[in-house]
């Protein structure tokens, strides 16, 4: 079971990561409830660099998910 959890959590690290790489850049990411109740942070989150920064933390989340979900396959888990 504990197997089990370990590679739900990879797959969840690697979908929460591709949303976040992908969401800041679609046209729904000006539209969506937070950005748009936000007032004058609207400017800043609606920047590249905002945009960006998700997107990066997105790819660690993805890097995180595939590197524990190999590991997890390859047999090499450790407990620490």
């Amino acid at each position: 079971m504990d197997r089990v959890i370990r590679f739900v959590m990879g797959y969840w690290f690697f979908a929460v990561g591709l949303l976040f790489l992908m969401a800041p850049w679609t046209p729904l990411w000006g539209r969506n409830w937070f950005v748009q109740r936000t007032g004058p942070l609207r400017g800043v989150l609606m920047s590249a660099w905002a945009r960006g920064a998700l997107s990066g933390v997105g790819v660690l989340y993805i890097v995180t998910g595939v590197r524990d979900t190999l590991r997890l396959a390859a047999g090499r888990w450790d407990e620490s």
